[in-house]
This record gives C-alpha cells, structure tokens and sequence, in this order.
C-alpha cells in the first residue's frame, strides 16, 4: 500500500509550504492524478486523515482531480484518450502509444488560512 507513503510525502510537501508562509493552518491540499499513475485514490483518501493526525495539517482536506490519460500515436500522430496501456490508436489501430499524459502526480495547489495578527 505506497498510497500511505504518498500521503506521507504530501503532508510534508505541504507543511514545508506551510512553514514558508505566515499562515496560520492549511485548509485544503489539491492534487492532480493521473488515472494511469498506478494510484488507488480511494485508499489515498481512506488514510490521508490518519497520516496527518497529530501535525500542523489535523483537519485539512485532501481534494483529488483524476486526470485523464492521453496518448500519441508514433504512427499517425494523433492524440487520444486511454484508459490503460494496451488501448491502441482510436484512429489507425497501431500500438503501443507514447504516453503524453496522465501517468503521473502533481500537487497543484494549497489553500492556506493567514494568521489574523
């Protein structure tokens, strides 16, 4: 189960962000990925509270867009959407694709509540 691991990373990404801010806490975290980065979102989004328990991030929300992948063909080059690595080109049939999208993860953005004071 990596995805404990991810969370993991994520909480320190963004406490590391955090701490370069005069913000007092992060409200929500927002990541992007991609549906053939090999990423259980479900269970990210099952364990992402516990990780955080305890730290500066208790209470934060963790906002998951799934992405699309997007592959071109080397033979036609087009571009089409895939839904796993065995899907050949929508347009001539040839295969494998060269992925051009949605095999990864990216945090994107942190909603950060600034310290009144």
């Amino acid at each position: 189960m990596h995805e404990l691991a991810i969370a993991h990373d994520i909480m320190t990404a963004a406490i590391e962000q955090l701490e370069t801010t005069r913000a007092e806490r992060i409200q929500q975290i927002h990541c992007r990925i991609g549906c053939l980065a090999g990423i259980d979102i479900q269970a990210l989004e099952f364990c992402f509270p516990f990780v955080i328990k305890g730290s500066t991030l208790e209470g934060a929300k963790l906002v998951i867009t799934q992405e699309p992948a997007q592959g071109e063909c080397p033979a036609c080059k087009t571009l089409s959407e895939i839904h796993d690595f065995f899907e050949p080109c929508s347009a001539c049939g040839h295969w494998p694709l060269q992925l051009t999208g949605g095999h990864d993860m990216l945090l994107t953005s942190i909603d950060f509540v600034l310290d009144e004071s």
